[in-house]
């Protein structure tokens, strides 16, 4: 390793010599910063004095609106006579009270009576209802009633095989339905 690294030589770089400037471009130069400095001089002037005006209009603003509220202020709190003097007892506004409303009053008549008022409310006496037996007297009941006929054989295998011929015409019905929902989606997605 010490053999590589006496064959690796840090190569030196000679250095370029300073780029030198006329004088004329060194006057040229100072005119130019001169002229640079003037107007970022007047920039900064036309900054601050733009920053002062909005500062001003701020202010203007926010005295403006203080002075229109305290004018609201005044005008709820204070009342002018009518030759344009200020009285000194200040308006007070109370919140007017709800008045709560008397339920009316139930007066049940009978026909006879026919007077009547917005207060009073008339009804009909209501009638009282009878409780309705819960089971009935025995000597009330009556005969059991008989048992439904029993169906006929021809007639429970009519119905047995009505159900079975149902159930194949909704099988059938469903295949076909299928059949068709799987040839529009074939139509759907292969256009021919």
């Amino acid at each position: 390793m010490s053999d590589h690294e006496e064959h690796v030589q840090n190569p030196i770089k000679p250095a370029k010599p300073k780029r030198q400037m006329s004088e004329k471009q060194l006057e040229n130069l100072a005119k130019a910063r001169t002229k640079a400095n003037e107007s970022l001089k007047l920039k900064r002037e036309r900054n601050a004095a733009l920053k002062k005006s909005e500062k001003q209009l701020k202010e203007l603003k926010l005295k403006e609106r203080e002075e229109r509220v305290q004018a609201e202020l005044n005008a709820l709190t204070k009342t002018v006579d009518v030759n344009g003097k200020e009285e000194k007892e200040p308006v007070q506004y109370v919140r007017k009270s709800k008045k709560t409303k008397k339920p009316p009053k139930v007066v049940y008549y009978s026909s006879s009576s026919e007077e009547s008022s917005p207060e009073i409310v008339y009804k009909k006496r209501p009638k009282a209802h009878k409780p309705k037996p819960t089971k009935p007297a025995p000597e009330e009941r009556s005969a059991p009633s008989p048992p439904p006929p029993v169906p006929h054989p021809t007639e429970i295998k009519k119905k047995i095989d009505n159900v079975a011929h149902d159930q194949a015409v909704e099988q059938k019905y469903q295949r076909k339905l299928a059949e068709i929902r799987r040839q529009y989606l074939m139509d759907a997605v292969f256009p021919s």
